[in-house]
């Protein structure tokens, strides 16, 4: 685009490739046409002869194209639309996309497997860290119970590994609470990391318990956007794309 174009007046944008020394590239013009002088004015043309382009090739094309010209090639568009009386330009369709977050599939049990491991990870830092608590590993009893949840089918049974399962998760957490009041009076960098990783994970193992005691044990529909899909990265989002494909992660324009 030249200095000063207006952009306005940009309606069609041609594609015509050419040989230069050896390399096969494209020259990119932009047509002035009057609003006037076709039925949908501000439309824009693409016209690609015997040329594949990459879609490297195609998204630097369009990104040398300044907002401001795709804003005035949205009102050129709008205003034939009103006149032509297709769209008011009063309602907004987007279109979206998520992308998927790294964790594995979020279940109650495996939430709260992951607070167990979470927190023994954490006890045996604050032993290495000199100020040991009397404290014993559950992890064995814990991964036991969140496969036998994973395999039992029946509520009634799996409600008894959930209650099982829980109270290993508050347990561990008691450990937890108790090396970090130990640990206030501790000073170095390495304390105030170990701390603020409880700080950190607290919060969430709380909330995990939580809401596996209101959908677990009295049967509550939590909504998605009170549910925590994830220990490791609790900001994903659960979102739910037609009837069943449920996706975790962000939402994206």
């Amino acid at each position: 685009m030249e200095a000063g174009e207006n952009p306005s007046r940009l309606a069609a944008l041609n594609i015509e490739p050419h040989e230069e020394a050896g390399y096969t590239s494209a020259v990119v013009t932009i047509n002035r046409i009057q609003p006037t002088c076709c039925n949908r004015a501000g439309s824009i043309y693409v016209h690609i002869w015997g040329w594949n382009p990459k879609k490297s090739v195609l998204h630097k094309t369009i990104s040398a194209i300044r907002a401001q010209t795709f804003e005035e090639i949205n009102r050129v568009l709008l205003a034939s639309a009103r006149q032509e009386k297709l769209e008011s330009g009063k309602v907004v369709r987007v279109d979206s996309t998520v992308t998927a977050a790294s964790i594995h599939e979020p279940s109650d049990s495996s939430l709260l497997w992951d607070a167990v491991r979470v927190m023994v990870r954490l006890l045996q830092q604050a032993d290495a860290l000199g100020h040991a608590i009397p404290w014993h590993d559950h992890r064995r009893a814990a991964k036991k119970r969140a496969r036998a949840i994973e395999y039992t089918r029946g509520r009634p049974k799996r409600v008894k590994h959930y209650r099982e399962l829980l109270k290993i998760t508050r347990t561990t957490l008691g450990y937890l609470q108790q090396a970090s009041r130990q640990l206030l009076l501790a000073t170095g960098p390495a304390v105030e990391l170990w701390q603020a990783q409880v700080c950190r994970y607290k919060p969430l193992i709380e909330r995990i318990i939580a809401q596996t005691e209101r959908r677990v044990l009295a049967g509550e529909a939590v909504p998605a956007g009170e549910k925590l899909a994830s220990l490791f990265e609790p900001h994903v989002d659960i979102i739910v794309k037609g009837s069943r494909d449920v996706d975790y992660g962000h939402k994206i324009l």
